[in-house]
């Protein structure tokens, strides 16, 4: 059994002895020598198995215990989350006069140690002159200077680094000063960040590790299309070429405040929009750096009606979370005012039922929630149903804003997001799993739906006990639901029904069972509000994860076949970054 676990192919715990014996075995694993003068440490089977073996207890091989709906541990009662969860929250303090980007760096002195780049293992300690200039030498192999001077910034955070050899300018450099102080952007692409190279942080500064990881990879991951616009690739080393309407929100908001060009950051929002179906409404699930767009994942393109149904609820998310970005309120009152109508279009185009649920057609193959895009669902489905009623409150805070010809539209998509939260529970709840499940009337209306669950506690549309009851799933059930602190999407050993590729659903991996951080900035701060023990382990282990093996798009314990999904996953990155700075308060 070690050495099935070694080899990470355990993947359900058949029984109880199975645990016990495990436990047992795992124990002795983690007293074993790890070397000479080596600080004891949990072997690698033992940090493989601790995610499945830790809250067995309500798992019992395929069998999951219903709960109560109450949560142990809780520390204090939970504030209620936002109505249309943390985008509309930011826009409200953004509204109010919060001001995102923030404001140009205050005067911040540059000395002490920088890093260039992940990749590069050199810093460098950089001094201040007291007639403020700045100077730094190297020593590393890899850079063909031997000192570098330049200017402190100015009230911009603008200046220059001038790199020499042998007393001969070799390069000039324009710099920027990222406004928390902590970041150097490079004209040329590259990063210094403030601070010990990563690869030496100890698991005590995984918040500093995980920020720095996150600011390098929104970096990293632009490219261009033909045009010359910048575009926000799912991740880097680039994987999906093109920007991806989620994935673009997902980064850009919850990495908002790690961005280093909000202007590329808005023009990739305008980029999106402006390829909008005509005469249908439908907006792009993504467009090629060649302006070539896809509507849906899985339906036939040639179709008006094709879409994948979160297209237009991530357009308006998107378009709010570039409002932020602008340089003003008034200036991001006007982006909206100029995208309103093809927002209200883009809406007016995804398929609701009568109660206002969004609603996948039988045999049209419109994908509910694009992470689950490899998924048949039909009939009124759960995290659609939350998007839009998130991107519903948005429009219509956003028209509040705007006033004037746009002034009819809040009543209208107060109304649509009012409607969803009347048919959510009543449709979708399952008071013996405590979770909400992901259709009804259709295909996987007889599933959990993990994400979508947490998704709906975080944008408010969960009844305080709902609420309780989703955190205290989480507790009772880790074992079927978390691996390496990412989340599961349906609890194993359970597998979504019917797959779109045709492939086997028995083969549990990506959307089938793999283990992904992208729900993480609701699935942490929900945990945080009932048991901050487990929320903080939850965010260890996944950046543990990480440092590991890398910011993977998912992760399994499913060896020797794939166990991991992209490389330099944004979602993954920045939603567990958003994790961080939505709880409040550090681990």
């Amino acid at each position: 059994l070690c050495c099935a676990a070694m080899r990470n192919d355990l993947f359900v715990i058949a029984s109880t002895a199975h645990a016990v014996m495990l436990a047992a075995c795992i124990a002795a694993m983690g007293a074993a020598p790890h070397g000479a003068g080596a600080t004891p440490v949990r072997s690698g089977a033992a940090r493989a198995l601790a995610p499945r073996l830790t809250g067995l207890t309500g798992v019992t091989g395929a069998l999951l215990t219903p709960l109560n709906g109450t949560s142990t541990n809780a520390t204090a009662s939970p504030p209620p989350p936002v109505m249309g969860g943390p985008v509309v929250a930011a826009l409200q303090a953004w509204l109010a006069g919060g001001a995102t980007p923030p404001p140009p760096p205050p005067p911040c002195s540059l000395g002490g140690v920088w890093t260039y780049d992940l990749g590069n293992y050199c810093s460098y300690n950089w001094t201040v002159t007291p007639s403020r200039t700045l100077s730094f030498g190297t020593d590393c192999p890899t850079d063909g200077w031997t000192v570098a001077t330049g200017t402190a910034p100015d009230s911009t955070g603008a200046f220059e680094l001038t790199f020499t050899l042998n007393g001969s300018v070799v390069a000039r450099k324009p710099a920027v000063v990222h406004s928390s102080c902590d970041f150097v952007d490079v004209a040329d692409g590259g990063l210094y960040a403030r601070g010990p190279p990563l690869s030496t942080l100890g698991p005590s500064q995984n918040t500093a590790w995980l920020r720095t990881a996150t600011a390098y990879l929104l970096r990293r991951a632009w490219i261009a299309t033909n045009d010359g616009t910048p575009l926000l690739t799912p991740g880097y080393p680039t994987h999906y070429n093109g920007q991806w309407m989620r994935d673009g929100f997902y980064g850009l908001f919850n990495g908002r405040t790690l961005l280093a060009n909000t202007t590329a950051a808005v023009a990739s929002v305008e980029f999106m929009l402006g390829h909008q179906r005509a005469g249908s409404g439908v907006m792009p699930v993504m467009v090629t750096p060649e302006g070539a767009p896809r509507y849906g994942t899985q339906c036939d393109n040639s179709l008006p009606e094709c879409q994948d149904l979160d297209n237009a609820p991530f357009a308006v998310l998107l378009a709010a979370t570039a409002t932020m970005l602008s340089p003003s309120v008034d200036d991001g009152v006007a982006f909206f005012r100029k995208h309103a109508l093809s927002l209200v279009a883009a809406m007016n185009s995804v398929p609701r039922a009568a109660n206002g649920m969004v609603y996948a057609t039988p045999g049209l193959y419109n994908v509910g929630y694009g992470f689950q895009d490899s998924v048949v669902k039909t009939g009124e489905v759960l995290y659609s149903s939350v998007l839009y009623a998130n991107a519903a409150t948005a429009m219509a805070l956003l028209a509040t804003k705007a006033g004037g010809d746009l002034t009819p539209l809040i009543a209208d998509f107060e109304n649509r997001s009012a409607s969803i939260a009347a048919a959510l529970g009543p449709r979708l709840w399952d008071p013996a799993a405590g979770m909400f499940r992901a259709s009804y009337g259709g295909l996987e209306s007889d599933r959990i739906d993990i994400w979508g669950s947490a998704a709906a506690a975080a944008a408010g549309l969960a009844t305080p006990s709902q609420d309780a009851a989703i955190a205290a799933y989480f507790e009772h059930n880790t074992a079927a639901v978390l691996f390496e602190g990412q989340v599961r999407e349906i609890p194993a050993p359970q597998h979504w029904d019917r797959l779109k590729s045709g492939a086997d659903v028995r083969d549990q991996t990506y959307q089938n069972g793999g283990f992904w951080a992208t729900p993480h900035y609701h699935v942490i701060p929900l945990l945080a509000r009932y048991n901050k023990t487990l929320a903080c382990s939850v965010l260890a282990d996944t950046v543990a994860s990480y440092r590991s093996h890398g910011i993977n798009e998912w992760v399994g314990p499913f060896w020797p076949n794939l166990n991991v999904g992209a490389p330099g996953y944004i979602a993954s990155a920045a939603n567990t970054w958003a994790a961080i700075e939505l709880m409040g308060e550090p681990c």
